[in-house]
This record gives structure tokens, sequence and C-alpha cells, in this order.
């Protein structure tokens, strides 16, 4: 039996610059691609772990501010 995957990617080439820079290629299933750049690893491996969770719930709603409070006289 098949795992099924999180994600949509088929595979991911990833370029490593000499300046320390990488930019990253992505097949989805459907054949399409997208690539993006990244200055370093740190910044590189946040992207594909984002990536890599699927899609997230969006976050609650947050509670509207409380009006300010009249100057003192």
């Amino acid at each position: 039996m098949a795992k099924k995957k999180k994600h949509a990617m088929k595979h991911t080439h990833i370029e490593h610059h000499d300046d320390g820079s990488h930019t990253k290629k992505h097949t989805m299933d459907d054949g399409s691609e997208t690539s993006s750049a990244h200055a370093d690893d740190a910044s590189m491996m946040q992207a594909m772990q984002g990536a890599m969770q699927g899609p997230q719930e969006a976050p609650a709603a947050a509670a509207p501010a409380a009006p300010p409070e009249p100057a003192a006289a």
C-alpha cells in the first residue's frame, strides 16, 4: 500500500552558488515548475520544511484592539 504524499512535488533540484546562496526548483506532480532564491542554507531549509508540511489551518482571527482610554483632564 502506497503512502499518501504530504505535498504535490514530483522532485526538487537545488543549485548551490559560490556566494552561499541557493536556487531551489520544484517540479510539481502536474508538470508545472516553481523556483525560489535563498540567501543561505537556513532560509532554504526553513522554506523547504514549510512546503513539506502541506496546507496549514488558517490562524484564528485576532481579537479587535480595545479603544483608547480618554485623556485625563
